[in-house]
């Protein structure tokens, strides 16, 4: 069994925790998507930091990267265990935030055949991908639909950012709305301004979503649905 943990579930220019979930494998190894502002505090105070063994990070904006120097700094000087990282992440964006010793900390994954990495486009500034590994797909922010990729045909729950209305950045309810009742049904909203929970959740029950995500929402996945 799969189990999931959702952190957070808003964006930047919202009150409330960043954007962030962990997949956990077993209770021993989890993997944190995305390592925003007010996630290191939030892993630590739930005592989850010490099992967090690999980071997933979707882009550069600080609601997705913004403590994650601070968890691989704890995790290697105060735990010390090393901890994986891919995604939208470099060795030049590893030596801005730890310095030219960041492998003390981080270990960099590049042949990672149980992650498959779905490159997105967000803001022309920076490189931004989606993921799916162990039967989740998760959009990161896009303003485009993945519910029309293969990685959605395969998983059993999606995770994908939306706005109510038309944005540059992040894709429209209208536009995931145009996906089939199958994938809607299995895919929850999240990156919503927390003023908008109410509308959002309306209409994705209008619209056959699985719903609208919440901080603190705990989901398990039966290994044999992927």
């Amino acid at each position: 069994m799969i189990a999931l943990d959702v952190l957070g579930v808003n964006g930047a220019l919202s009150e409330g925790k960043n954007t962030s979930l962990v997949v956990w494998e077993n209770p021993q190894n989890g993997l944190l998507l995305d390592c925003g502002s007010t996630v290191f505090q939030d892993v630590l105070q739930k005592r989850m930091v010490e099992h967090i063994n690999t980071v997933f990070i979707s882009h550069r904006h600080q609601d997705h990267i913004g403590s994650l120097e601070t968890l691989l700094e704890y995790r290697w000087l105060v735990l010390q265990k090393k901890t994986a990282v891919l995604g939208a992440i470099t060795s030049d964006i590893l030596t801005d935030l730890l310095g030219d010793e960041w492998s003390l900390y981080a270990e960099l994954l590049t042949d990672m055949p149980q992650y498959t990495l779905i490159p997105t486009t967000h803001s022309p500034r920076m490189p931004s991908t989606g993921l799916f590994t162990h039967g989740v797909l998760y959009s990161g922010d896009t303003n485009a639909s993945l519910l029309n990729t293969p990685s959605a045909q395969k998983a059993h729950v999606i995770f994908h950012d939306t706005a109510l209305q038309t944005n540059p950045s992040h894709c429209s309810l209208a536009a995931l709305a145009e996906a089939p009742l199958e994938i809607r049904q299995k895919t929850y909203l999240i990156h919503y301004r927390a003023t908008d929970y109410e509308t959002l959740r309306c209409k994705a029950n209008e619209l056959d979503f699985a719903g609208v995500a919440t901080t603190d929402m705990h989901l398990t996945i039966p290994r044999s649905a992927y």
